[in-house]
């Protein structure tokens, strides 16, 4: 029989452990630090994410989903006039200024020791990697 999952409770607990990943990089955490992190047994938290990749992976979706709002303001931004579009731009990239830097510390560390071939083929930089696209796009106009 398939385990029952709350996907609502799921996505909070990614949301939190995006926190601690942040805070602590990916290789300075294990599921027994992450669980008690969330005030989850180890067994609770491996109910919902079978392994930290799992884990991570649902963290990296959050974190690089752009929100509505910035999408829209990004589409507004004509930058054919650039005296216009560079303090508009500037003012978007102040907004996510702390979570970029922040999402920078943990892909260094991510990375750490992993050859490009894996990197290349892992399904959470695939993820980031394609969400980071579509941002620079919306942030030069390209549609």
């Amino acid at each position: 029989m398939p385990k029952k999952v709350n996907h609502e409770y799921r996505q909070q607990l990614a949301q939190k452990a995006a926190v601690f990943f942040s805070k602590f990089g990916f290789n300075g955490l294990g599921m027994c630090q992450i669980a008690s992190e969330l005030g989850l047994s180890k067994s609770a938290l491996f109910h919902y994410f079978p392994t930290k990749q799992a884990l991570f992976q649902s963290c990296t979706d959050l974190v690089t989903k752009v929100e509505s709002g910035r999408k829209e303001a990004l589409s507004n931004i004509d930058i054919s006039d650039p005296k216009s579009a560079i303090p508009q731009l500037i003012s978007q990239i102040k907004a996510i200024e702390y979570s970029f830097y922040s999402e920078l510390s943990l892909f260094v560390d991510y990375m750490r020791g992993r050859s490009s071939k894996d990197l290349s083929a892992d399904p959470s930089m695939q993820l980031a990697n394609e969400r980071y696209r579509e941002l620079v796009a919306q942030y030069v106009g390209v549609k």
